[in-house]
């Protein structure tokens, strides 16, 4: 019997079954004799989304990472249904020195502003703010930040975005492991300005941070604020995408 899904019935000790949550008569059955990983279960299936976005599967009403092991005779399901989205760098819209913001379209045609990325790169993206373009109503700006899906989501010198407590000290960062603002992220502000007039000058704002320690473990990242990524309407500098 040839690997991969089939349609027809297989008997359960040698097979994972596999639902799609949006369309209950959407049915696989992945053979397999041993556990197999859950991005294999998702391929093997043909139920993933065609368009490259992201898919989760769930087993026993639990999310499993790519890399848990779905055992034969095992229901899960798959949900394409996610805050997380695709994105291909095609230009710089914001450059400070050697520090970039690269700018690339969404599935729906929004502009994302992905810190620390490089034209031709695709990264995976999540919203934070957004707004329409000063120049046409017709287009939209995306502030987002990328991260890893395979792997550790963050790792030391990673570019993100986050939105502190009012002492400018916390935040929490998006964790696509949960798809939740779940990460505790310490920050710090950069070591040659005063702290307190920088906390102050970006009160209530979404920041630009490098990542600095990540603690998987205890579900903590540190970071440092990258003022030159960071928009400030209070000063006279002008905003990714117009």
């Amino acid at each position: 019997m040839s690997p991969g899904a089939t349609p027809g019935t297989v008997s359960e000790a040698v097979s994972i079954k596999v639902f799609h949550v949006n369309d209950p008569s959407a049915v696989a059955n992945v053979e397999t004799e041993f556990g197999i990983s859950a991005s294999e279960v998702i391929s093997r299936s043909g139920l993933a989304p065609r368009d490259g976005s992201i898919a989760q599967l769930y087993w026993n009403d639990s999310r499993m990472g790519p890399d848990q092991i779905i055992e034969p005779g095992s229901t899960v399901y798959i949900d394409n249904e996610s805050i997380i989205e695709p994105v291909l760098i095609d230009h710089i819209s914001t450059k400070s020195g050697r520090k970039t913001i690269g700018a690339g379209e969404l599935p729906d045609g929004t502009i994302a502003h992905v810190p620390g990325a490089s034209v031709g790169e695709f990264h995976w993206v999540v919203r934070h703010i957004q707004h329409r373009s000063k120049r046409s109503a017709n287009v939209v700006h995306a502030q987002c930040h990328s991260f890893r899906v395979d792997d550790e989501p963050y790792s030391v010198g990673d570019i993100v975005r986050a939105q502190p407590s009012p002492d400018g000290m916390n935040a929490l960062l998006f964790d696509p492991r949960t798809e939740g603002w779940t990460i505790h992220l310490s920050v710090s502000t950069p070591p040659k300005m005063d702290s307190d007039e920088v906390r102050e000058l970006y009160r209530g704002l979404l920041w630009t941070i490098r990542i600095t320690g990540v603690d998987d473990s205890a579900n903590h990242c540190s970071g440092v604020m990258v003022t030159s990524l960071t928009f400030n309407p209070r000063i006279a500098r002008s905003a990714e995408g117009g």
